[in-house]
């Protein structure tokens, strides 16, 4: 073999080899990238990228569930467009913060808002900010995890919390009070036997009678926050508990009842007189956001497990649930006293308007009888839905 051709030999060698590890390295990176693309497109996360401005340079498919918009349609929009808005203020500092420390990684929590529907999701995020040689923010990358449920769950835990405290001081007081009012009926009832029913004082007495008698049923409400409420259940249809429960509370003439029932509705294990009085709080709840009036829509069907149900007891895959829409026409309920609305005698009434346990008692008979008032108001289209599941581990329909 001549020179020459040992040299074309050799760079044609070369030459092959280069070209071959070339197309090796092309496909690990191909490889790599789908793998890359599997688990960004493929998880229930959000990821998103922004520059220094704080606009979205790259978000994968969440961004639609989360923010309301396609992926095409994010990119150059604001990141902090989309923060609940309680949470820009603290978010925005937290942030500045992070980069005036030139921190590389940190986690947050904060509420984002899709812009279309208003559904308010708990994120917890977890961003890496990246620098460039003078130490000037490049852009941050972000992995939000979804704790909506989570937080729904560590919420209802410190409502109850709050309630069985509560229930503690009322249930003692209650009881004795009811004692001393024991006390004061008797003395009327001696004092109307002993003067007469022809005595001038005996409608003064019978009135003092009768307050004493409301006196004891209020002492009875605070005894049922108590220990004492404890539910007498029995398997029962809720078709008439919520027609007649409609018609105490809506019969006002300027409201209009729609009242929508599906056939076959689950038999419910209830005390009848306990859940009654939950659909009458809440549309009692619904009745006064309603100062003009209007039209209260009350439908009731039933439907596989809610995300919700892990706040529920004794649920199982098996478990069954009615879900309970009363939607109207009213103000809904402000963000800011949406987590103190079960707490008894709690009102946004003037001072001297008529209150009551109402969804205080609400929220202790929905634990005793296994089920879930969720009074979050979600306003659509000028409509505010009040919605209550039901669960029931052997529920069998009514034929």
């Amino acid at each position: 073999m001549t020179l020459g051709c040992f040299f074309i030999v050799f760079f044609y060698s070369r030459s092959q080899i280069h070209e071959e590890e070339r197309l090796k390295v092309a496909e690990a990176l191909r490889v790599s990238e789908e793998k890359f693309r599997e688990v960004v497109e493929g998880t229930d996360d959000l990821i998103t990228k922004v520059n220094s401005k704080g606009e979205i340079t790259y978000v994968n498919h969440m961004g639609e569930k989360f923010f309301g918009f396609k992926e095409a349609e994010l990119i150059g929009m604001s990141a902090f467009e989309f923060l609940y808005p309680e949470d820009q203020d603290a978010t925005v500092i937290w942030f500045k913060s992070c980069i005036d420390k030139q921190l590389v990684q940190a986690s947050l929590e904060n509420r984002q808002v899709n812009k279309k529907n208003g559904e308010v999701f708990s994120l917890l995020w977890t961003t890496n900010f990246h620098y460039d040689g003078e130490g000037h923010l490049s852009y941050i990358n972000g992995i939000a995890h979804d704790i909506s449920e989570r937080k729904l769950i560590e919420e209802e835990a410190v409502r109850t919390k709050k309630l069985e405290a509560t229930a503690i001081l009322a249930g003692g007081i209650a009881h004795d009070f009811n004692n001393l009012l024991a006390a004061v009926s008797g003395y009327i009832d001696m004092a109307l036997f002993d003067l007469g029913i022809g005595h001038r004082n005996a409608n003064d007495l019978n009135q003092a009678l009768i307050a004493s008698k409301r006196a004891q049923e209020l002492t009875n409400k605070f005894i049922t926050f108590s220990s004492g409420g404890t539910p007498v259940k029995k398997k029962l249809s809720i078709k008439d508990l919520i027609i007649q429960s409609v018609d105490a509370i809506l019969s006002d003439v300027d409201l209009t009842a729609e009242i929508s029932l599906e056939e076959d509705l689950w038999l419910v294990e209830m005390d009848s007189g306990q859940m009654s009085q939950v659909f009458k709080n809440v549309l009692l709840n619904s009745k006064e956001s309603m100062e003009k009036g209007g039209v209260v829509q009350v439908r009731a069907e039933n439907v596989s497990p809610p995300i919700e149900k892990t706040i529920l007891a004794e649920t199982s895959e098996d478990s069954k649930f009615i879900k309970i829409t009363i939607t109207d026409q009213g103000k809904g309920i402000p963000a800011h006293v949406v987590e103190n609305i079960f707490d008894p005698y709690f009102s946004t009434k003037d001072r001297g308007a008529q209150k009551g346990m109402g969804l205080g008692l609400t929220l202790h008979f929905q634990l005793s009888n296994n089920m879930m008032v969720n009074l979050l108001s979600t306003q659509k289209k000028m409509l505010v839905h009040r919605l209550i599941y039901i669960c029931q581990p052997l529920l069998r329909k009514v034929f």
